[in-house]
C-alpha cells in the first residue's frame, strides 16, 4: 500500500527530533549521498561513520571517525570532494575536512566544543570557500583550507538545503519560505528581496539558463530569474518536492514525495509526461546516458526514456532509497536505507557492478 506525504512527514519529525535526546544519541537513519573520486567513492553509513569505498569493488578502506572512535550522531549531507579534500556535513552541524586518501581530518568547525545546531544539507565548495546551511537558520561560508569563519547570513528559519554556487551567487532556500541569493564573497543579498514560496523549501535548487528550479512543500515546483529573483513560471505538482530537479535542457525533472515523476518544458513550465513509482520518494533523481534514473522507498530503480517517460527497464536493490542518486555517467551509485551500498552500471548495459554492507563488522 502506498505510503502517504503525511505519514512520511510524521516519520521525518520523528528522526529529527530524535537528535533532541542527548550527544550520545546515534541516528538510526541516514540518507547521505554519494561523492565520487577517481579511485574512491565517499558514502555516509548509517552507523554515523563516512566510508571510503573502493570504486572498483566496494571494499572499505577508511573510515571517519575511525572504528575505536564514537561515531558522529548522523549523516544526511552528501559529502562533496574538492581540490583535493573531502568535506563532510554532520548531523551535529560540524563541518569536517578530511584527507579523501585516508579520512584523516584536516580541520572542523567549529573547531572547539561550542554547542552547535543540527545540520541536515550537505556543502557547496567555491572558489576557496565551503558553504552550508543550519537548524540555527543561519548560512555559513568557511575557508576551505583552514575552516574559519568568513561570513554568515541569518534566514528566518532552520536551513536544510544543500546551497546551490553559480558563479558568485549562492542559492539557498529556508524553512522559512524563502528562496535566497548571496554573495559568495561576503554573504549580502543579491536580489532586493529573497523569492516568497507558500512552503518550505528544502530542495536543492538546479540553476540553468539564466533560471533558478526548485521545489517547495508547497506542492510547486518553480523557475525564477537568477539576476533578480522573479517568477518565470511555476508547475504544480501533487505533492511537496523534497530532491533537486534535473535537467536535459530541453525539459526539467522532478520527483514529488507521493511518488510521481514528472517532466516538465523547462521554457514554459508546462507539464509534459507523469510516471507513478508506486511509493514515497524523496531521493533526487539522475541522468545516466539518454535516460533518466529514479529511486522510491519503494527499492525500485527505474529507468525511463527522458521524452515520454515510458519504462526503459527496472532494478530492484530490496531496500528503501532516499539518498539522491550520484552518477558518474555509466554507473549509478545507491545509498540504501538498509546498510547496503550499490555500485550499478546503467549503459551500455544494466548490471550489479557490486555491493557492499556497510554495518560494522562484528569481531
Amino acid at each position: 500500500m502506498k505510503r502517504t506525504p503525511l505519514l512520511l512527514a510524521s516519520l521525518l519529525l520523528i528522526v529529527f527530533a530524535a537528535g533532541c535526546t542527548g550527544s550520545q544519541f546515534v541516528a538510526s537513519s541516514g540518507w547521505s549521498g554519494v561523492a565520487i573520486g577517481s579511485d574512491l567513492v565517499y558514502a555516509g553509513a548509517r552507523s554515523g561513520r563516512m566510508l571510503a569505498l573502493d570504486v572498483r569493488n566496494g571494499e572499505q578502506r577508511a573510515a571517519f571517525p575511525p572504528e575505536g572512535q564514537d561515531p558522529l550522531l548522523g549523516l544526511y549531507g552528501t559529502p562533496a570532494l574538492a581540490n583535493g579534500v573531502l568535506y563532510v556535513t554532520g548531523y551535529d552541524g560540524r563541518v569536517y575536512a578530511l584527507a579523501p586518501s585516508d579520512l584523516s581530518l584536516k580541520w572542523r568547525y567549529p573547531s572547539d566544543e561550542s554547542k552547535t545546531q543540527k545540520s541536515v544539507g550537505g556543502v557547496a565548495v567555491a572558489k576557496g570557500l565551503v558553504v552550508y546551511g543550519s537548524d540555527d537558520g543561519n548560512v555559513r561560508a568557511l575557508d576551505a583550507s583552514t575552516g574559519q569563519k568568513a561570513w554568515e547570513f541569518k534566514t528566518g528559519k532552520a536551513v536544510w538545503s544543500t546551497p546551490v554556487v553559480d558563479g558568485d551567487t549562492v542559492y539557498v532556500g529556508s524553512l522559512d519560505h524563502k528562496l535566497y541569493a548571496l554573495s559568495l564573497q561576503d554573504g549580502k543579498p543579491r536580489w532586493a528581496a529573497p523569492f516568497q514560496a507558500d512552503g518550505a523549501i528544502v530542495s536543492p535548487a538546479l540553476v540553468t539558463k539564466g533560471m533558478v528550479i526548485f521545489g517547495s512543500f508547497d506542492r510547486r515546483l518553480y523557475a525564477v530569474d537568477a539576476g533578480t529573483g522573479r517568477e518565470r513560471w511555476h508547475f504544480q505538482g501533487d505533492s511537496w518536492i523534497w530532491g533537486s530537479p534535473v535537467t536535459n535542457g530541453l525539459r526539467v525533472f522532478a520527483v514529488s514525495t507521493k511518488g510521481a515523476v514528472h517532466a516538465i518544458d523547462i521554457n514554459t513550465g508546462s507539464g509534459l509526461w507523469k510516471f507513478d513509482l508506486g511509493s514515497t520518494a524523496i531521493s533526487s533523481p539522475a541522468l545516466v546516458g539518454s535516460n533518466l534514473v529514479v529511486a522510491s522507498d519503494g527499492g525500485i530503480i527505474y529507468v525511463l526514456a527522458p521524452d515520454t517517460g515510458a519504462q526503459v527497464s527496472n532494478y530492484n536493490v530490496g531496500a528503501e532509497v532516499q539518498a539522491p542518486l550520484t552518477t558518474d555517467g555509466q554507473v549509478v551509485y545507491v545509498n540504501a536505507m538498509d546498510k547496503r551500498v550499490w555500485a550499478i552500471r546503467m549503459a551500455p548495459r544494466q548490471e550489479k557492478v557490486w555491493e557492499t554492507n556497510t554495518e560494522p563488522k562484528k569481531k
